[in-house]
């Protein structure tokens, strides 16, 4: 639909235009991160990430069933949390520039059976050559409903709803 193409690429616009700025932050006070973090507004990743277990070479998504289990089914990578290398998160965030491209390859990818945001990033990345991995363990998801504290997070690992308490950490 109209509606759906708009989003997606105001989406990708958005995640292009955040990462030149991170690349200009970079360039500008003469620093680089070991690892580059995209999290969707409106996730929640209820357990911390430990970087040191992570490969800088790799880019890292959470573990989502729906995807990872059933590739035949749902042919994508979940697109809540990406976590990588600065180099890696270029060719992620490249997803705006590549779109022409990466549309006709989910078209033409007898793989693909579904056609989605979840699709267009995963072609894109395989495009790329972009080594992926899974962060599993790790209670993440959409935040539902909000309500005296708590919030509902749709579990990628498991495809349910729980309820968690917020928890925030005061910044200094």
């Amino acid at each position: 639909s109209p509606q759906w193409w708009f989003n997606a690429c105001s989406q990708y616009y958005s995640i292009a235009a955040a990462n030149q700025l991170r690349k200009n932050y970079e360039i500008k006070n003469n620093v680089h991160y070991d690892f580059v973090v995209r999290l969707r507004l409106d996730a929640y990743v209820v357990n911390p990430i430990d970087v040191s277990l992570l490969d800088t070479d790799t880019l890292y998504t959470i573990y989502c069933r729906k995807f990872n289990m059933d590739l035949n089914r749902y042919w994508g990578i979940c697109d809540k949390l990406a976590i990588g290398s600065g180099k890696n998160m270029d060719t992620y965030c490249s997803i705006y520039t590549n779109l022409k491209n990466t549309i006709l390859n989910v078209i033409t990818n007898e793989q693909c059976n579904r056609f989605s945001n979840e699709s267009l990033l995963l072609q894109n990345l395989l495009d790329h050559n972009t080594k992926l991995g899974f962060i599993k363990n790790n209670k993440a998801g959409l935040i539902r409903d909000v309500e005296n504290g708590s919030v509902a997070v749709y579990n990628c690992e498991n495809g349910t709803d729980e309820q968690f308490e917020l928890k925030f950490k005061k910044l200094s």
